[in-house]
């Protein structure tokens, strides 16, 4: 895909919608491996601050109306009816924004992705970026 390809794709439905700071941190935690509505509404609680696993689901349910997260499909499901989740190509993209820092981390978890296809593997390789 070009870089105009993937620019549109990306921003397809716009992509200027309302993200609070618990949006960022449920998109950050997906990102390292808490993928299910129940392993996010556990880190909350870690995290000192009570909200209700309804609340959870709602902000969930915005981040895949917001095509920021998709479902990972099983044949057969998984185990207690678990729903796990992973980032798509646009929320990485809001996350890079947010969170430079993170970028080298990030590559090397994605490195399969279109975005560092298309902007970065281009240029760098990904034992360059490693060290």
């Amino acid at each position: 895909m070009d870089t105009i390809g993937y620019i549109l794709e990306v921003t397809k439905g716009g992509i200027y919608a309302e993200y609070t700071w618990d949006d960022l941190f449920y998109l950050e935690h997906i990102v390292y491996g808490y993928a299910t509505k129940y392993q996010l509404h556990k880190l909350q609680k870690e995290r000192s601050r009570v909200i209700s696993y309804k609340n959870i689901h709602r902000r969930v349910e915005k981040l895949l109306r917001n095509q920021l997260i998709r479902e990972i499909t099983v044949e057969g499901g998984y185990k207690h009816g678990a729903r796990k989740f992973v980032l798509t190509e646009r929320g990485l993209t809001i996350l890079i924004s947010e969170f430079p820092v993170l970028l080298p981390r990030f590559i090397q978890m994605y490195k399969d992705s279109i975005l560092f296809k298309t902007f970065i593997f281009n240029y760098f390789e990904l034992k360059t970026i490693k060290y």
